[in-house]
């Protein structure tokens, strides 16, 4: 189990031992194998992490839901397999926190050019953020998406000694962590994923935007520790996948700013779009 020293985000770890996690009050209580005791207030986490063997009770995920934290149940590699999100698949409460957003979006969807302009403007924030982290071929990776910042991400651990299968780890921190902003944010379950249909899902699309904006930054991070004198006696892959994710932690506040100006474009691009709409033309979204 691991918390940030300011913890919004919880990880679980079963994978070398058996975890029981129920409801206690406003908390959640961690049972080990040795029967001690975690107590964890829900108030102070927004995101759960889980992998391996970890019997939840019926109340506690219950309780997780309503209380907003998003609980991804990751696989042993540490890819996500899937995500338990608060009660608002249908979408009610993103259209009532952010209607004119959701509106746009739907009526971009019925739109025979909305895909296109939408598929633009996404390859043209992962160019930009691809980029700024000194990819050899921004345009590529754009391209390619979430496979091209895997293989960064994986050759900066490579290069610092570390085990690239942590990458997995991290790409399914930022997964989560902008699906969380996105539905703070009153954007609709459909456009993240988390309802299946027709509707692109824009939360991975933003994750791999902001997993570039943050590539530097951790490619630092690798190198310092990789100088360490504790690096030849870290912990073990699960200790280091645990500090992979404490160094994507602390970089929120930043993610926080790039997202809040991602989220800004975004809006911009989708009153552009309507307005064009509105007046039958088809100038494509330039950024």
């Amino acid at each position: 189990m691991f918390r940030a020293d300011q913890p919004r985000l919880l990880v679980l770890d079963g994978l070398q031992q058996q975890l029981r996690v129920a409801l206690d009050g406003r908390a959640l209580s961690i049972t080990r194998p040795d029967d001690s005791v975690a107590l964890v207030p829900l108030a102070r986490i927004d995101r759960i992490m889980s992998r391996g063997d970890i019997l939840y009770s019926a109340q506690a995920l219950t309780a997780a839901a309503q209380s907003g934290t998003l609980i991804a149940f990751l696989r042993g590699d540490g890819t996500m397999l899937a995500v338990l999100a608060a009660p608002q698949a249908d979408g009610d409460s993103a259209r009532a926190t952010a209607p004119d957003r959701h509106r746009k979006l739907e009526v971009m969807l019925t739109d025979p050019r909305g895909s296109s302009h939408l598929k633009d403007f996404i390859w043209s924030e992962i160019s930009r953020a691809a980029l700024a982290a000194h990819e050899a071929d921004p345009a590529l990776a754009a391209r390619l998406g979430p496979p091209a910042l895997a293989e960064a991400l994986r050759l900066a651990l490579k290069a610092a000694g570390m085990a690239p299968t942590l990458g997995r780890n991290l790409t399914s921190f930022m997964a989560l962590w902008v699906r969380q902003r996105c539905a703070e944010r009153g954007m609709a379950a459909t456009w993240c994923g988390l309802d299946p249909g027709r509707r692109p899902d824009l939360a991975a699309a933003f994750a791999t935007i902001l997993g570039w904006r943050a590539l530097p930054l951790l490619r630092r991070q690798f190198r310092k520790a990789h100088r360490s004198p504790a690096h030849d006696s870290a912990a073990s892959p699960a200790g280091k996948g645990h500090v992979a994710l404490y160094w994507a932690e602390l970089l929120t506040p930043r993610l926080q700013r790039n997202f809040d100006e991602l989220f800004h474009r975004f809006d911009l691009f989708l009153d552009e779009m309507h307005r064009q709409s509105s007046q039958q033309r088809s100038r494509i979204w330039d950024g």
